[in-house]
């Protein structure tokens, strides 16, 4: 297995071990599974073996977003708020940690959750697509209490800074490493500043490179004049899936 500090994409038939970047990044699993700088999956269809999700809400709030004014790092325009919604259901006796991992090309994320006690830790891992990204966040929610084979909601939101600095396009992506029966992927704009032609695509383990544009019969989205829903339902295991704008 691979050791921290390396490029550590491996797939074969019996074993994938996965880390993933991107803007916004959401991937739900047991720290069970999580060995400190590094990732461990005994195979795709069991993935993170302790939950499933019956459905995830995801939404990128942009309505305080502002330009950036300076590469200050206490400049706080680019304001972005993530908020993840997830039903779940406890499927093992030992799923005590439900976490997510986020990552920022602007400010570190801070963590809180409405629903469970969080802890947050640093990571510094590198990835095979994605080169450096600076800013690794581990967030823990503590769900000992939850009983197993029972749904329950748990919540995660984290402010950042920064980010979405492209004033002219943009995107955000979510990843599917669990079970999940629905996705619900919500961004909500600027006033005066709706993002239009949009485009929706789905990658295979964050390959940047190969992201294929939706565009069929299962494309389902809800635009209005400040924010866009799109719900995936069945979303694949091991899938980004991801919204570009113009704006």
């Amino acid at each position: 297995m691979p050791e921290k500090g390396t490029n550590f994409f491996k797939l074969t038939k019996t074993k994938v071990a996965v880390i993933t970047a991107i803007l916004s990044l959401a991937v739900a699993f047991s720290t069970k599974d999580y060995i400190w700088g590094k990732f461990h999956w005994n195979t795709l269809e069991h993935a993170f073996p302790n939950f499933e999700v019956l459905e995830l809400k995801r939404t990128v709030d942009l309505t305080q977003w502002t330009p950036a004014i300076s590469k200050n790092p206490d400049d706080l325009s680019g304001k972005a708020t993530f908020t993840d919604w997830y039903t779940v259901r406890k499927i093992r006796d030992e799923g005590n940690e439900f976490c997510i991992i986020a990552t920022s090309s602007g400010s570190d994320p801070k963590f809180t959750s409405q629903t469970h006690p969080i802890t947050q830790k640093s990571l510094a891992l590198k990835f095979q697509w994605w080169g450096i990204i600076k800013n690794q966040e581990l967030a823990v929610l503590d769900v000992s209490k939850e009983a197993t084979n029972k749904p329950f909601k748990a919540n995660f939101q984290s402010v950042r800074y920064g980010g979405f600095a492209d004033t002219l396009v943009n995107w955000c992506s979510t990843g599917i490493f669990q079970p999940t029966q629905k996705l619900i992927f919500s961004v909500n704009f600027p006033k005066n500043k709706m993002g239009r032609r949009f485009k929706f695509s789905a990658s295979f383990f964050y390959n940047r490179d190969n992201f294929k544009v939706i565009d069929d019969s299962s494309l389902h989205y809800k635009l209005d004049s400040t924010s866009l829903t799109w719900t995936v339902d069945n979303p694949i295991i091991g899938n980004a899936y991801r919204i570009d704008w113009d704006w």
